[in-house]
């Protein structure tokens, strides 16, 4: 074999070798997307999961009625053979209803109940005297707050500011 054969050999073997360890450290993830765009199938796949994660998407975000759970699960024991469908769990499974926390069912009364809170709160300060100890307590800090500017600024410069 000659010199410069060997060179060449030992140049490639070289390049392929670091060409090698630098794909292992790249990032996997950047991998992963060169592949998916190069390969037809795996691009495929992954539309398919897209378009599939946006139907889920668009059907969390509509409203449905109470009655897409019992729809969904005849739908589902429909396309199942006539053994599973005479069960008795696919029974009891057809005639499911959803089961919501107790926050989704009183959502529809959170308002009046909140305005109700409030009405109650503003009542019961009212009765136990604290709004009338709030104002007297706003009358004695304007005083003292007249004082201190009586006591610093003098009388002549307190006369000229109006009084609050």
């Amino acid at each position: 074999m000659s010199n410069s054969h060997k060179q060449s050999a030992c140049r490639a073997a070289t390049s392929w070798l670091v060409g090698a360890a630098l794909d292992r450290l790249r990032d996997p993830l950047e991998r992963l997307h060169e592949h998916a765009m190069s390969c037809p199938r795996c691009r495929q796949r992954l539309l398919g999961i897209n378009r599939l994660q946006l139907g889920l998407t668009l059907m969390k975000s509509q409203v449905h009625g109470h009655d897409l759970l019992m729809h969904a699960n005849r739908r589902a024991i429909a396309a199942m053979s006539y053994t599973v469908r005479a069960l008795p769990q696919a029974e009891a499974l057809r005639h499911a209803e959803p089961k919501f926390p107790w926050r989704q069912r009183m959502a529809r009364y959170s308002q009046g109940l909140t305005q109700a809170a409030a009405c109650l709160a503003v009542m019961f300060l009212l009765r136990l005297g604290v709004l009338h100890s709030i104002s007297k307590l706003d009358e004695g800090s304007q005083r003292i707050a007249q004082e201190y500017q009586a006591n610093h600024l003098g009388d002549d410069l307190n006369q000229d500011r109006p009084a609050t």
